[in-house]
């Protein structure tokens, strides 16, 4: 009766294991948050954001914009959802959104970027991300002289405060 009890008994233990390492633990989304410079058109300053990127793919900036990321290898892109449909003389273009790439490593990020805005005028421009510090600190320091009131949000949108600031003046 004893090695029957104990067989019963490691059976339940073994099952217990095997349960509690295929329980699925469901937490609220992660995130890494990245100091972001980026640099429009060539304007002379660059400008200053923030990224969380989620453990799910997804991404916010400091402005409300959102959109995907993804890294493959060493290649990263980020996918602003920002997209349009352009009617122009009876054709129908899509647009998906402005678009980062770059090349990845966990401390530094550098690349190009290009998206259309919301009056369907195309930007470019050259961007560089660091990871923020769990001071709320980017671990290097910004490139260049950094712009005080930037034009356009990362998503390449125009600041509407600023453009009603400037045609009010």
């Amino acid at each position: 009766m004893k090695r029957k009890t104990k067989a019963i008994l490691f059976l339940a233990l073994s099952m217990a294991i095997l349960i509690a390492g295929c329980t699925i633990v469901v937490t609220p989304k992660t995130s890494e948050e990245w100091d972001l410079y980026y640099r429009w058109d060539n304007e002379q300053y660059y400008s200053h954001a923030v990224w969380a990127l989620y453990s799910n793919g997804t991404f916010e900036d400091n402005y409300g914009y959102s959109g995907y990321w993804n890294i493959s290898g060493t290649l990263f892109q980020l996918n602003y959802d920002n997209s349009a449909i352009i009617i122009y003389d009876d054709d129908i273009y899509a647009y998906r959104g402005t678009v980062y790439t770059s090349t990845f490593d966990y401390y530094h990020m550098q690349g190009t970027m290009s998206g259309l805005d919301k009056n369907a005028t195309m930007h470019r421009g050259t961007w560089h991300a660091f990871p923020l510090t769990s001071k709320g600190t980017s671990s290097k320091s910004a490139l260049g002289k950094i712009e005080s009131m930037p034009h356009r949000t990362p998503s390449g949108e125009p600041i509407e405060n600023q453009e009603n600031e400037e045609t009010n003046l």
